[in-house]
């Protein structure tokens, strides 16, 4: 047990028996019984202790700090120690724990600014445990701070307590200023131009602790900006495609001669202009603390930047790195770490409480976001294996596809798996090109990214590289095909040239293949053979002459129509 600023123990007492205790401290051996409790005055109090009746303490702002013994719950963080026996009613969010005395419980109740329900209770103590809180109104301006609520503008907040008989404000510290006040009387002319960080805790008519809370207020303060919008509790910034950008921050005064002064406690990625700050897209930066001053005043202001960050969590992944674009993985990676229990972490705003997940338009899964040990972050972990099943990591892409989260219809890419390569032909080709009747070739392919290949006619299926043997019949146009499902066709067509060699054929006329020149008296007479330019005129070329066995005389120079027409027929015997 400890004693505030405002008074001394001089005696304490548990169940008659007395305690050592200094001025502000006391060491109480049970939660139990009955508690007597001297501060110089001529009455000892006598302070009810757990047993037929719970006992509330109110903690800090972020849920830290030494409590204070209120008479019921307000708003903010509560422990209420109670019999062990009790039967809790309500919402649970924490599972209560154990006391050092085992007959007692401590339980953890929560009550935030606009609640209207009850928090519950127990069923063994039938009056209701929550009461209208202290209420502090006036030009509030959201920070993500602990101390307190931030209030700004020419009027300091207005205070309202039901069932509170007078109050103490004043500054936290054994130095730090206060004054006692009745509720009728103004908190302004309380504080008489004061600006700071502030406790106010407001009393029944018998002095007994109902509600505390604490506050900030700056004169010149009017709001806080990000990117031009006023800073909110539930504010988003979600990155665009190209990630974050500096997130402007702006402390906007009341008026043109009022100046603010942002002082950082931290520089490293943050640019001071003025009265605004410049904070670099980095996850190390999201949260600004700094000293904000004018003249007469200074409160510490702290911003935790509503930015979203994610990052791959695995054995391999790159640093583990906080990313603010899609993740590139291929359908092969994704199941890869699907299969090591990978998973995405996504860093959110404390404003969202959940999101849906999934490929494209199919956002079926829903997970809850959870906040760190401080509280002050939130995560939501998306495992992989929740999708390697999925048609998208299954089949074959032919277009990209991105793992999406969505919450209050805000969409973001997490994960972008591209579409399959399409197939390519690096090679086909024919050696030799050109064969004669009945001999063989060799067709040989080399392709990438291929599904299926296959070779037309006669072939088939065969492997993505590979050579075949083949014994064309006749001239053939050979076509290698690359097929996939969702994927182009690709084809190469290349051709096998065959030739067929065989001697004059007996049955054709006397004078085919047989060059005849002019005689000495004017008549034919047969020659050694034909000139080049009527095998030329032929259509013939040099090697099928040679091959159908055709003479020649170098030493002609003549061309003879009727030599020409004996070309022809000697070829066209040979094809019949």
């Amino acid at each position: 047990m400890a004693a505030s600023d405002d008074y001394q123990l001089e005696e304490v007492k548990h169940d008659g028996t007395p305690l050592p205790a200094s001025q502000r401290e006391c060491s109480i051996p049970s939660l139990t019984g009955s508690l007597t409790v001297a501060f110089g005055r001529d009455k000892p109090l006598e302070l009810p202790l757990a047993g037929d009746r719970p006992m509330v303490f109110k903690l800090g702002v972020d849920w830290s700090g030494t409590g204070r013994r209120v008479s019921a719950i307000t708003l903010g963080h509560f422990i209420v120690i109670a019999p062990r026996e009790w039967t809790r009613t309500g919402r649970v969010p924490v599972a209560p724990e154990d006391c050092t005395d085992s007959r007692l419980q401590a339980h953890y109740f929560y009550r935030e600014k606009g609640d209207t329900d009850d928090v519950g209770g127990f069923n063994e103590y039938g009056r209701p445990l929550t009461r209208a809180a202290a209420v502090l109104d006036g030009n509030a301006i959201f920070d993500d701070s602990n101390e307190g609520d931030l209030f700004g503008g020419p009027e300091s907040p207005k205070l309202t307590a039901r069932g509170a008989v007078w109050a103490r404000v004043g500054e936290e510290g054994k130095k730090g200023w206060g004054q006692n006040f009745k509720l009728d009387e103004p908190l302004s002319e309380v504080l008489n131009g004061r600006q700071g960080r502030f406790f106010v805790r407001v009393y029944d008519g018998e002095s007994r602790l109902l509600d505390s809370c604490e506050f900030r207020y700056l004169r010149s303060l009017r709001e806080i900006c990000i990117n031009g919008d006023p800073y909110t509790n539930g504010g988003v910034l979600a990155p665009a495609a190209t990630g974050h950008v500096p997130a402007d921050v702006r402390f906007a005064s009341i008026d043109v001669v009022s100046r603010l002064n942002p002082i950082m406690h931290s520089t490293r990625t943050v640019v001071e202009i003025g009265d605004r700050l410049l904070v670099d897209p980095h996850p190390d930066a999201d949260s600004v603390s700094c000293t904000l001053a004018s003249e007469g005043g200074s409160v510490d202001v702290v911003l935790d930047l509503p930015r979203i960050w994610w990052r791959m969590e695995c054995d391999d992944a790159d640093g583990n790195l906080w990313a603010d674009r899609p993740i590139e993985l291929t359908r092969s990676e994704f199941a890869k770490h699907a299969a090591q229990g990978a998973a995405v972490r996504v860093r959110l705003p404390r404003s969202i409480r959940s999101a849906v997940v999934g490929f494209g338009d199919d956002l079926q899964r829903k997970y809850p976001a959870s906040r760190d040990d401080g509280g002050r972050l939130v995560y939501l972990v998306v495992p992989l294996t929740d999708f390697e099943f999925n048609p998208e990591i299954l089949e074959v892409l032919a277009e990209d596809v991105s793992l999406n989260l969505e919450w209050n219809g805000t969409r973001l890419a997490l994960v972008r798996v591209p579409r399959d390569p399409s197939p390519e032909i690096v090679s086909f080709t024919c050696e030799p090109s050109t064969v004669e009747n009945g001999d063989p070739a060799t067709l040989a392919w080399e392709t990438l990214n291929a599904i299926a290949v296959a070779i037309e006619p006669d072939v088939g299926v065969v492997a993505k590289t590979g050579s075949v043997e083949i014994k064309p019949r006749g001239t053939t146009a050979y076509t290698l095909r690359l097929t996939g499902p969702g994927l182009a066709e690709v084809t190469k067509t290349i051709t096998a040239i065959v030739t067929r060699v065989t001697t004059i054929n007996p049955a054709c006329s006397d004078d085919a293949g047989v060059a005849y020149v002019q005689g000495g008296c004017g008549g034919r007479r047969r020659g050694k053979g034909f000139s080049r330019g009527e095998i030329q005129a032929a259509g013939v070329s040099r090697r099928t002459a040679m091959m159908c066995q055709l003479r020649s005389d170098g030493r002609r120079r003549t061309t003879h129509p009727a030599n020409v027409a004996a070309i022809r027929r000697a070829i066209d015997a040979q094809y019949q």
